[in-house]
């Protein structure tokens, strides 16, 4: 939104009154889940993601190391984990945009 005053003097008080207004959805998290919903990785990696990205925002960005994760010799662990690079440079190149 753009307000332009033309020929007003300085020491004029204006006020701007909006009315009945609701804040759009946060475009971001669109591409997010765009991003994720295309990405070649373990479902559950991606709702890691997701989820870190819902509730942190531009700071998830530094978890995102922590969804590494290859399981060990126990056959009852099937948590492994891999952010592909790609997908963290896409992830980052939109949550970077103001």
């Amino acid at each position: 939104m753009q307000v332009t005053v033309a020929d007003v003097s300085t020491r004029s008080e204006i006020r701007v009154t909006i009315g009945d207004t609701t804040m759009a959805a946060d475009p971001r998290m669109e591409d997010v889940f765009d991003i994720l919903r295309h990405a070649e990785m373990r479902y559950l990696t991606k709702e890691q993601a997701y989820a870190a990205i819902a509730e942190n925002g531009i700071d998830a960005l530094a978890t995102m190391d922590s969804l590494e994760h290859v399981s060990g010799p126990d056959m009852e662990d099937c948590s492994d984990s891999h952010m592909p690079s790609a997908v963290r440079q896409a992830l980052t190149e939109v949550l970077l945009r103001s």
